[in-house]
């Protein structure tokens, strides 16, 4: 069950991810860099979606907390992690 769901925060977390606009594939797509995994620890099993296990590419943090540029203008984030989350949170 906790493999399941962390499945299917990854796949919206892919699906939100802001996407170049031409339709060629690159190695360093944030779809490309995700993956999810279970570990148990003393209080049971959890999951983790993680972005960006190759240390060249770390865009995907910079597209959802945003960044400031060399002139200095700032360039907000797309939150797209934190859509997928709110979308998979069980109320």
């Amino acid at each position: 069950l906790v493999a399941e769901v962390t499945e299917h925060i990854r796949i919206g977390a892919v699906r939100e991810a802001p996407r170049a606009k031409n339709a060629k594939t690159n190695w360093n797509q944030i779809k490309k860099n995700m993956s999810a995994f279970v570990e148990k620890d003393v209080k049971g099993y959890y999951g983790n979606v993680t972005i960006e296990l190759n240390d060249r590419v770390r865009h995907a943090l910079l597209q959802e907390r945003g960044w400031t540029d060399k002139a200095g203008k700032r360039h907000p984030g797309k939150r797209y992690l934190r859509e997928a989350l709110l979308k998979a949170r069980i109320e």
